[in-house]
């Protein structure tokens, strides 16, 4: 061990440089640095916008609002004949970052506070008083807290709840309980966003958007991409199948039991160019598990509309299924930078060791002459002691003759086997 750290602490490599007539290794070495000055200028520079500073950091904030009347004409009192417009439809009215809008709707009419019997099937059923014990025991499943007795009737637990109890049973003809005309309902989406590295901003309303043209444009992926007032029915259509002719087949699907659908916003904008050329881009996804027979597919919730009936406490308690839109900003901004520029193209640059590394490998391993490549390449050259300036030159001078006169008998050498091999 002593003699090996001794060996390295005392010693110091330099390189050498060592020139190799070899068309194979020529060949290969520029092969390797221009694959990668082409990665360099393709993929660094062109692909990613290497000479570009890129701020990700971009503040966004979107505001939506929705347009339309609907109308429901069903036998189910649940349902009912009424008409339906933004305020009853849209729950809440504003919500950052996503959008409810009520498709279909089971209402339970003038519930107040009382005891009436637990809906069956619903978690507290009963043959006998004791199954209902104790008074005051609330049922997970059920809505209202034990009252201790056993409706025989029923079958179920006489509870304190909110009375009657909600039916919350798919009505007979579901088609005709969803709200009409909901796929013609349009949304207006309006992106904001700032770049605080470059201190700029954008807005949806582009330059040549007005006042008439949001009447009367609705967003299209290749008529008219840049109109941020969307049909709801073409929305659901592009986050189903994008890439067929938009319908409103898949929306009518959706409509009974609601869905959760994504609106991508996507800005990426090169101010290198002019401000104006920054513009977004949107995308649509549906996200719900729904394969048909899902229990996750769909989406829906609860609400109540409170009021004074007889100096009573009563409420309308609704069962809301809908689509849920949530909204995603996904926004950067590139320009020009010099020291960007410089750390890619410095970095670029190193890798051109590689072809080196590679055929020093090929060389110094693979090759059938590597051991003689390998004594040329690496020379280990004592520290001479003792000896003036004269004799480490003839030293020298020796050394130089005889690598001359060894370099002499290889190119002989390998001459004659040239010729053994013609012959």
């Amino acid at each position: 061990m002593r003699q090996f750290f001794v060996s390295e602490l005392c010693e110091y490599e330099t390189p050498k440089i060592v020139s190799i007539k070899s068309k194979c290794l020529g060949i290969a070495n520029r092969l390797v640095q221009v694959t990668i000055i082409i990665y360099l200028i393709i993929w660094v520079f062109i692909v990613n916008h290497g000479y570009q500073y890129i701020d990700k950091a971009a503040i966004s904030v979107t505001t939506t609002k929705v347009k339309g009347v609907s109308y429901t004409n069903s036998s189910d009192i649940r349902i009912g004949n009424r008409i339906w417009d933004m305020a009853d439809l849209v729950v809440p009215p504003q919500e950052s970052g996503a959008l409810f809008i009520t498709t279909n709707a089971i209402v339970t009419h003038n519930q107040t506070q009382g005891i009436c019997t637990e809906t069956e099937g619903i978690g507290a059923n009963c043959s006998a008083d004791s199954d209902c014990q104790p008074i005051g025991k609330p049922y997970h499943l059920s809505y209202g807290i034990s009252e201790g007795t056993c409706n025989h009737t029923t079958g179920t637990c006489v509870v304190r709840a909110w009375c009657p109890i909600e039916d919350d049973s798919s009505p007979k003809n579901e088609e005709n309980s969803t709200m009409k005309n909901i796929g013609d309902f349009t949304v207006f989406v309006n992106s904001h966003v700032h770049f605080p590295f470059y201190d700029k901003a954008r807005s949806s309303l582009i330059e040549f958007i007005d006042k008439d043209y949001l009447h009367r444009c609705n967003y299209h992926p290749t008529d008219d991409p840049y109109c941020p007032v969307f049909r709801v029915g073409d929305i659901i259509s592009l986050a189903e199948a994008p890439t067929e002719p938009i319908s409103d087949s898949h929306f009518r699907k959706m409509a009974v039991k609601g869905g959760v659908i994504t609106i991508n916003i996507a800005w990426d904008c090169n101010f290198d160019y002019k401000e104006s050329k920054c513009k977004p881009s949107y995308a649509f996804k549906r996200l719900d598990t729904f394969n048909g027979n899902s229990l996750a597919s769909g989406y829906n919730f609860r609400h109540p509309i409170y009021f004074y009936e007889s100096n009573r406490l009563t409420r309308h308690l609704v069962k809301a299924y809908g689509i849920l839109f949530t909204v995603i900003t996904d926004a950067q901004a590139r320009r020009f930078n010099i020291i960007t520029f410089l750390q890619n193209l410095g970095s670029g640059l190193a890798l051109l060791g590689i072809a080196s590394i590679c055929c020093d490998l090929i060389l110094l391993y693979c090759h059938r002459h590597k051991n003689y490549f390998k004594e040329n390449k690496f020379q280990t050259v004592e520290q001479l002691q003792g000896l003036d300036m004269t004799t480490i030159r003839e030293l020298l001078r020796q050394h130089m003759v005889s690598s001359q006169e060894e370099d002499k008998e290889d190119s002989l050498d390998q001459k004659d086997e040239c010729e053994k091999s013609l012959n």
